[in-house]
Order: C-alpha cells, then sequence, then structure tokens
C-alpha cells in the first residue's frame, strides 16, 4: 500500500472541495446548490421544523440528524403539503432522513386525518435509508409526474403510508409500518391514475408503482391498495419477492373492494396460495370471513369497484388483480 499526500492551496481548491457544503449548526441557514453534495449535521437541524426545496438539480444531501414538526395537511396534490417538500427537482438523492410529522390522527376529515411527511412534486429523486413517520395518515406523498426510487426506506402511518399520483415509484427493501389500536379499513398503498395539481390545476395521468423485496406490517392494515382516478387511464402495481408479518388482521386482501375505488391493475407474484400462511389465494372475502383474497370487503352491503357515484356506467373501470376483474368476482 503506497501513501497519497495531497497538497492544495487556499487560491487554488479541488474541484470536489468546491462541490461539498457542510450544515453544522442551527445558525446556519440551508442553502442547496446544484451539482453540490450536501451534509446536514443534527446540530443543523435542531428546531427545524419544515422545509421547501425547489429546482434543485444534480444534487445530493446526506442528513445525519432527525427532523420534526407538526405540519397542516390542506389536500392532496399540493406543493406544500409536506414536513418536507421536493417541488421540480431532478437528479436529487436524499439518504439517511429521519422525519417525524407529529399532527395527530383525529378522524373526521381529509385535514384532521392527514400529517404527511415528505411530498414530492413534480421532481425525479431517490431515497435511501430513510424512516418517515407519520402520526396521521400520509408518510410519503409522490405527485405530479414525478418519478421516486426508495431503497432502504420505512414507511410509518396509520394509514395510506403511500400515496402516489400520475407517477411513478419503484422500491426495494421498504418496510411498510401500519399499526394503530384501532384496526382500519384503509390501505397502505393509495394510487391516483390521473389527478389534477392543485393550485394549478394541471392534469397528470399514468401512474405505476413497483415493490421488490419489501415486508408489509400491518397491524392495524386490512389491504395493500385502493385507489381511482380516469376511466381511460389504470394505475399499475407490481410486488415481487414481499413479506407480510403474522400480526395482520385476519380479513386481508390485496385490493379494497367498494364503488369508491376503481382504475387499478395489480400483479403479485403470490401464486395459490396466502404469502403468510400458504392457505389458499382466495378471490374474494368480506367481513367477518377470515382469509387472504385478491379483493376484500368492509362494507355492508358489498359494491363492486367502478360503479360508484360519480363512475360513468356506459366506461366502467373496475379493478384487476392477478388476472381477476372485479367485475366477475362471485360475491357470497
Amino acid at each position: 500500500m503506497t501513501d497519497t499526500i495531497a497538497k492544495q492551496t487556499i487560491d487554488q481548491p479541488s474541484n470536489v472541495a468546491k462541490l461539498v457544503r457542510v450544515f453544522t449548526n442551527r445558525s446556519q441557514r440551508l442553502e442547496f446548490e446544484d451539482g453540490y453534495l450536501h451534509y446536514v449535521h443534527p446540530e443543523a437541524m435542531v428546531g427545524l421544523t419544515g422545509l421547501t426545496i425547489r429546482g434543485l438539480k444534480n444534487a445530493q444531501i446526506h442528513f445525519l440528524g432527525k427532523m420534526q414538526g407538526e405540519q397542516l395537511y390542506e389536500a392532496s396534490w399540493r406543493p406544500d403539503s409536506g414536513l418536507i417538500n421536493f417541488v421540480d427537482c431532478e437528479d436529487l438523492l436524499v439518504t439517511n432522513l429521519t422525519a417525524v410529522n407529529t399532527k395527530q390522527f383525529s378522524p373526521g376529515n381529509l385535514t384532521t386525518e392527514s400529517s404527511c411527511v415528505v411530498n414530492v412534486q413534480n421532481s425525479r429523486m431517490r431515497f435511501e435509508r430513510c424512516r418517515l413517520d407519520s402520526l396521521g395518515k400520509i408518510a410519503l406523498s409522490v405527485h405530479s409526474g414525478s418519478y421516486v426510487e426508495l431503497d432502504d426506506v420505512i414507511l410509518a402511518a396509520y394509514y395510506f403510508e403511500l400515496l402516489v399520483g400520475a407517477s411513478e415509484v419503484v422500491a426495494a427493501r421498504v418496510q411498510f409500518f401500519q399499526d394503530h389500536p384501532d384496526p382500519d379499513s384503509h390501505s397502505a398503498i393509495w394510487v391516483s391514475s390521473s389527478m389534477i395539481q392543485a393550485i394549478t390545476n394541471k392534469v397528470f395521468e399514468e401512474t405505476k408503482v413497483s415493490i421488490a423485496d419489501s415486508v408489509f406490517d400491518l397491524a392495524s392494515g386490512r389491504s395493500l391498495v385502493s385507489g381511482n382516478g380516469s376511466y381511460h387511464t389504470r394505475s399499475i402495481l407490481d410486488f415481487q419477492r414481499c413479506k407480510f408479518t403474522p400480526n395482520r388482521d385476519p380479513h386481508f386482501g390485496v385490493c379494497a373492494f367498494h364503488e369508491n375505488y376503481n382504475s387499478i391493475a395489480v400483479n403479485t407474484d403470490f401464486g395459490d396460495v396466502d404469502p403468510l400462511t400458504g392457505d389458499p389465494y382466495l378471490d374474494f372475502i368480506s367481513t367477518p370471513t377470515k382469509g387472504f383474497a385478491k379483493f376484500v370487503s368492509y362494507y355492508d352491503p358489498d359494491t363492486r369497484p367502478g360503479y360508484g357515484l360519480y363512475t360513468n356506467l356506459d366506461e366502467p373501470a373496475p379493478i384487476l388483480v392477478d388476472g381477476l376483474n372485479s367485475d366477475n368476482v362471485v360475491i357470497g
């Protein structure tokens, strides 16, 4: 092994030195620049209760501490709905981010139930080794034509840990953690095949979600996916090599079966058996029946996906799960 000695003068910095910014204390203003590697030390995150990053390109942000705050969630598909917002960013890498939105879940309406942690709008980026905790619903919201990669990430919330609107998410080694004293009929993932961006009213379409080698720890959740969208587009989701922890609700399914949901296609590698117990992978179950199914209903009476109040009955948008069309599900 040889020793390497590098010399550098003040007036002639190296290219590496010019492209690194380090934030070490709370008095520093966090200013992110294109093309830079940014390191944010724990002391610099003390008292940081909200962060919005706009238009950052070809950069990395490495968080070395924890951030928490209480951020009100006004509506979906806004640029400011999260504790941390990434808006119009491109080729951005974020690592080691631990963030908590402390807005408590309070049933009643969208605002009091939601507390988004990270919100991504119209951006292309990657998260590695992060943990996002919401004390309401929605840990990560991705929308408005975004492309997001997740690797070794924990998403924890009351439900809708991942919310995807007209965007693509590619995830590996993700843990979905849903734990609340009261079981809930909502899903871990909500998808919209089309959406209207809040404030600008711009329309976005087409959603794709791929999740591999991940764990769903849904102690109080009862389904993987629900959502809606337009009747000429469809959200496509693929699950590969995913596992489920044993403490899930006894009535469990891939997609929630209800008229409010539509325009979804889900593909899994489950085969003919429940991926947790090895029991038969059923087509349909409803409370109080126990089992694992392609479709699960928690409502009485059962109403078919794609046939809700706002549906065009001449152009239905059923849900497909592993080739089974919700229009063809045998109930009872």
